[in-house]
């Protein structure tokens, strides 16, 4: 499998199967990715996001998605899914700006 290639896959990989080890919360996650990003990365990474959004309507194919970009986070249906959660993720990522 290759490596990330745009600044969202290097995020979207800090969620590989074990990062619950690491962190308590997705947000504790995020937080710790932008206080080591470079600082264009959290903004470009958002703006991937909004690209990604539209074609986050069938949860089960965007899992698959996500996983192909390393990503092993599960969002539950009741909390919204994966439009949801990548919408906060999006908006966490433009709050460091």
């Amino acid at each position: 499998m290759p490596g990330p290639e745009t600044e969202l896959e290097w995020l979207l990989g800090q969620f590989y199967e074990a990062w619950g080890d690491a962190f308590e919360t997705w947000e504790d996650l995020v937080d710790d990715w932008i206080a080591r990003a470079p600082a264009s990365w959290p903004s470009a990474a958002a703006a991937q996001i909004d690209d990604l959004l539209p074609s986050a309507n069938d949860s089960q194919a965007f899992a698959i998605k996500l996983a192909r970009r390393g990503c092993d986070f599960d969002p539950r249906p009741d909390d919204g899914g994966y439009r949801v959660w990548l919408t906060a993720v999006r908006d966490r990522l433009l709050a460091t700006g």
